[in-house]
């Protein structure tokens, strides 16, 4: 995956926010938040857009709220996209981040007994960056999927989020 030095960030944000300049400490904060990953920097700028914490002033763009810190608007974000999942997709995370960081497939998806096709379950978290595919064990004649969750917050935060919600 391609990533993006601080210089880059800040070019994107300015051609994103059609502004001449980006504060550092914003610039900074995007860099922390994304670790230069161009596939989350859409949605972070989207959304801090959508929540009003963006702020342009004299054609510099700002944050509003300085206080807030990279994790803050991560878990933010991923609180977001777990409340457009249904019960299902939930349970489904829920289930495998008992299983730690890496889990098998067809283990939480017999535990799960999912009404959804496995096709489906996987795709959603997949395109949601939720969770990404690593490897195929073989126990005998049957093909083990082994997943992992896409980074370590959305694996810590999974569990929290169904027991408070559901």
């Amino acid at each position: 995956m391609q990533k993006l030095s601080s210089q880059e960030t800040k070019e994107f944000l300015k051609f994103f926010f059609n502004v001449n300049t980006v504060d550092e400490k914003f610039t900074q904060l995007m860099v922390d938040i994304l670790e230069g990953k161009i596939s989350y920097l859409k949605e972070v700028c989207r959304w801090l857009y959508l929540n009003h914490q963006l702020l342009i002033l004299n054609n510099k763009l700002f944050l509003q709220n300085t206080n807030i810190n990279a994790s803050e608007i991560f878990y933010k974000i991923v609180e977001h996209r777990l409340s457009q999942f249904d019960k299902e997709l939930i349970q489904f995370l829920k289930i495998a981040a008992v299983f730690g960081q890496r889990f098998n497939l067809r283990i939480v998806l017999n535990v799960l007994k999912p009404l959804k096709s496995e096709n489906d379950i996987i795709l959603t978290l997949s395109k949601s960056n939720f969770i990404k595919f690593v490897d195929i064990t073989y126990q005998s004649s049957t093909a083990d999927k082994i997943f992992e969750f896409a980074n370590n917050i959305i694996f810590e935060y999974s569990p929290e989020v169904n027991t408070k919600k559901y």
